[in-house]
C-alpha cells in the first residue's frame, strides 16, 4: 500500500492576538525607565525617578491598592520608582522630615497614578 499523503484542510483564519512583548514595546519601556530626573539628594548623591511611569506600574499599584490597601500601594510605587538603592537611601536618611517625605511620596504617586486628583486619599 502506498504511503498516504497528509490531509490538508482549509483552516479558518486565526484571530490576531495582540502581542504585548513585541520589540517595539520592549524598546519603549526601556526608554521610558531610562528617561529620569532627580527627585532628592542625600549628600552628593542624587536619586532619580522616571519622568513617566510605565503603564504596568500603574496597573500594579492600583491592584495592590485594591487587594492590600493604600499604604501597600504607596510602598510599591515608591520602591518601584526609586529602585532599591533610592528607597533604601530614603528609609535610612536620619534627616528626613515628614514634610519632605510627603512631598516625595506625592510626586511619585502622581506619576504612577496620573489620573488621581489626590493620590494619598
Amino acid at each position: 500500500m502506498p504511503p498516504t499523503k497528509p490531509r490538508t484542510t482549509a483552516r479558518k483564519p486565526r484571530k490576531t492576538v495582540l502581542r504585548l512583548d513585541r520589540q517595539e514595546n520592549v524598546d519603549a519601556y526601556q526608554a521610558l525607565i531610562a528617561d529620569r530626573e532627580p527627585l532628592f539628594s542625600i549628600g552628593e548623591v542624587e536619586y532619580t525617578i522616571p519622568k513617566q511611569a510605565p503603564t504596568a506600574w500603574t496597573v500594579r499599584t492600583a491592584h495592590v491598592s485594591m487587594t492590600e490597601g493604600d499604604v501597600a500601594a504607596a510602598n510599591y510605587a515608591m520602591f518601584t520608582m526609586l529602585g532599591e538603592a533610592g528607597a533604601e537611601a530614603l528609609a535610612s536618611c536620619e534627616t528626613l522630615t515628614m514634610t519632605d517625605f510627603e512631598r516625595i511620596r506625592d510626586v511619585i504617586l502622581k506619576r504612577v497614578l496620573p489620573g488621581e486628583d489626590d493620590p494619598k486619599s
